[in-house]
């Protein structure tokens, strides 16, 4: 599949110093060379060498005159862009932080040693960068350039870049096997790099997490007691977890779900595919054997069911301006809320088609909720006071809607 998304972010990075950063893969790169109007463009390989787009020469390799080179563009008032810069040595971030706020300085990197560097109490650069946090491309920005039938199965998970070119958009099921089984390294690797440049011993741990996670365990009590077992931490605590899953969320691996009625909340995968590899891992061990796409075919399903009814029901709260919880008790897919925490609507998604029955029990479990109750599914259904949405009426919506620009 070839697409070409032009992303907002960039429209929100002016000539202000900025800090670019996020996990692996999201396409920084690709959006910063591509659509930011840079003058120089550096990328600190990790040997040190610096090589540089917008000069005659390819490289530097010279730290100093790499240093001198930057003095002189910015106070020329010049877009610099510095991709890895947290491979740079420390001297160089503080002799740029005595050129602020001259030219135009863009710092984009993966690491957790990015926030570190920059937005550590011991940095040279605190309170010169503005932040930019990229993330999965955004849903609008994806779909205008997306033309397909099942755009709606496939949205999910195009929004990780790394993935487009390796769909081809007839059977997400099969797209989805073929993805897993024909990287089965690669997953692990983007979780892995964004720790191992800092400490490598962190690294069992925070895979241990997704682990967990992927096994649909969401609950940090449930993960620090696998953990535990496994001997991948001292105590079986929530609190011996938290640090961990604090990164893995502000990097963007996790994200946390708001557990309707109640103060706590359970984590999973922000990106679909993380969710559908770790879930298939979990069930076939898949470094030791590859299972067949007919084998494999039922539980694929229902991951990713799991993951289509998860994007639509974020998504819709999104549009609203919401926040999204989740109900156990009773079940409930979503209910978006308001910032005073009163319900706006409670949603139920189906990857098919919804029976008179199945919106009936879910009009029954929402009765005591308020506000309004929406269904998606790929038929619409005639029931008194219940909104219902196909993916057809979703297109209209995201193609329509004014999101505020982050």
């Amino acid at each position: 599949m070839e697409l070409v998304v032009h992303r907002r972010e960039t429209e929100n990075i002016g000539r202000n110093w900025a800090l670019v950063y996020g996990r692996r893969k999201v396409g920084k790169t690709f959006m910063l060379r591509r659509f930011y109007p840079w003058d120089y463009f550096a990328l600190i390989s990790r040997d040190g060498s610096i090589w540089i787009d917008g000069l005659d020469i390819e490289k530097f390799t010279d730290i100093d005159e790499f240093r001198r080179f930057l003095s002189k563009a910015l106070k020329k008032r010049k877009k610099v862009v510095i991709d890895e810069f947290q491979r740079l040595p420390l001297n160089i971030l503080e002799i740029l932080a005595t050129l602020h706020p001259s030219g135009t300085l863009i710092l984009s990197g993966s690491s957790m040693k990015v926030l570190n560097t920059v937005l550590g109490k011991n940095s040279p650069l605190l309170g010169m960068l503005e932040e930019h946090f990229i993330d999965l491309i955004h849903p609008q920005d994806l779909l205008k350039e997306l033309e397909m039938h099942d755009y709606l199965d496939y949205l999910p998970y195009l929004r990780d870049p790394w993935l487009i070119p390796m769909m081809k958009g007839n059977s997400i099921l099969k797209d989805l096997y073929n993805v897993v089984v024909h990287t089965p390294f690669t997953i692990p690797s983007l979780i892995g790099e964004i720790f191992t440049e800092e400490d490598r011993k962190l690294t069992s741990t925070y895979e241990g997490i997704i682990e967990s996670i992927g096994a649909m365990h969401g609950k940090a009590s449930e993960i620090s007691s696998i953990l535990y077992h496994k001997g991948l931490i001292s105590r079986d605590s929530p609190s011996a977890v938290a640090p961990y899953i604090k990164n893995l969320v502000k990097m963007g691996i996790l994200k946390e779900i708001r557990i309707s009625g109640k103060k706590s909340v359970i984590y999973r995968m922000k990106s679909p595919i993380f969710s559908v590899f770790y879930y298939l891992r979990d069930k076939y061990d898949l470094e030791i054997r590859i299972p067949s796409f007919e084998e494999a075919k039922e539980n694929i399903m229902k991951i990713h069911s799991y993951c289509y009814e998860d994007f639509v029901a974020n998504l819709m709260a999104d549009i609203h301006n919401t926040y999204l919880s989740y109900s156990y008790e009773p079940e409930i897919d979503g209910i978006a809320v308001d910032r005073k925490g009163r319900p706006v609507f409670a949603i139920e998604v189906k990857h098919g088609n919804i029976t008179q029955k199945e919106v009936s029990n879910f009009v029954d479990k929402t009765e005591k909720l308020g506000g309004k109750r929406v269904v998606v599914a790929k038929n619409r259904i005639e029931y008194e006071d219940v909104i219902s949405l196909t993916p057809e009426d979703i297109k209209e919506i995201i193609l329509s809607w004014k999101p505020i620009i982050k």
